[in-house]
């Protein structure tokens, strides 16, 4: 499969559409790669302070997490403490940046495919993978687009990472 080139997807949307629809595009195709880094970002993270917490506070003579919950483990645990807030932080921000993906993604192929200047384009907070998957079948242009989209949230992968977002939004908001 050959690499999409982001270029002339701007180049063909903006003849086809004109300039404000290629900046629509190009936005969202800059949200998709910032959450891509963003979540790389917040993963690299939580994976160097947990090493960091490792090799701090669990060697010698400390074996396990349990040995930092003891008396006169004070320090360890006020350090435990701080690394689950910071590594969790980091990883809540991780799942919801991969979990946004296909959805920011969607906003891209919905724009680039004009879309939103459609008898039924969609308001602005109702654009998300099903509601445009529903908008491509309608085009006759785009709807072999509309399979590939819907895949971006669907199989296993898919599923595991919406359960563990839900979880973790479930968790932090109340």
């Amino acid at each position: 499969m050959t690499p999409w080139d982001l270029h002339e997807t701007y180049r063909l949307v903006q003849r086809v559409f004109g300039r404000d629809q290629e900046k629509l595009t190009r936005e969202s195709a800059r949200s998709v790669t910032d959450r891509q880094a963003f979540s790389s970002y917040h993963f690299a993270e939580a994976m160097r302070l947990s090493k960091d917490f490792e090799r701090k506070h669990l060697g010698g003579n400390t074996r396990t997490i349990l040995e930092i919950h003891v008396q006169g483990a004070e320090k360890k645990e006020r350090a435990f403490q701080v690394f689950m807030v910071q590594a969790g932080a980091h990883s809540l921000a991780a799942v919801q940046s991969l979990h946004a993906i296909p959805d920011i993604f969607a906003h891209a192929i919905y724009f680039a495919a004009g879309q939103n200047l459609q008898s039924y384009a969609l308001d602005d907070s109702k654009v998300a993978v099903q509601s445009v998957v529903s908008c491509l079948k309608k085009d006759s242009q785009f709807a072999r687009l509309s399979s590939a989209l819907h895949s971006m949230q669907s199989g296993p992968g898919w599923q595991h990472l919406a359960a563990v977002s839900s979880v973790v939004n479930h968790n932090y908001s109340g």
